[in-house]
């Protein structure tokens, strides 16, 4: 009779233990080959990747999904930038970047950025990324 009552135990408390997901970050790029190689470095590092090419596209997205942890955003794209596209997903209240890590990747040296965004330089560099996600999902966490 323990013996039963251990293993039905177990399989309640494994029931209630839920596997945590995976975090969600937003890439919004309308070059192919950079938004491959953005998507590829935060897949390998266990993120599901969610890719927008434009502006209209990256809302769409987050109007359906807000459980987005990181957003890189291109500053230029074909129908807006990246941060008219944060304003107006932080206007709808689809986005906060006091809480969702928000970086925009750009050519430009400097461009205007919304409160509590971080700005990534072209071109990419992989441990960049990772490292500029890192240091803008730690202040989320502290802010």
């Amino acid at each position: 009779m323990v013996r039963s009552l251990r293993g039905q135990f177990v399989r309640t408390v494994s029931s209630l233990v839920r596997p945590t997901s995976a975090p969600v970050a937003l890439v919004v790029e309308d070059a192919r080959d950079v938004l491959e190689l953005i998507a590829k470095i935060l897949q390998d590092e266990g993120y599901r990747v969610q890719c927008a090419e434009s502006v209209r596209e990256a809302l769409r997205l987050l109007r359906r999904d807000q459980d987005v942890d990181v957003v890189v955003a291109d500053y230029k794209l074909v129908d807006g930038t990246g941060t008219e596209l944060i304003h107006q997903a932080s206007n709808e209240g689809h986005l906060d970047t006091n809480v969702t890590a928000t970086l925009i990747c750009t050519a430009y040296r400097y461009v205007e950025l919304p409160p509590h965004v971080t700005i990534l330089h072209k071109p990419i560099d992989p441990g960049g990324l990772l490292l500029a996600i890192a240091r803008a999902r730690d202040q989320q966490r502290v802010g």
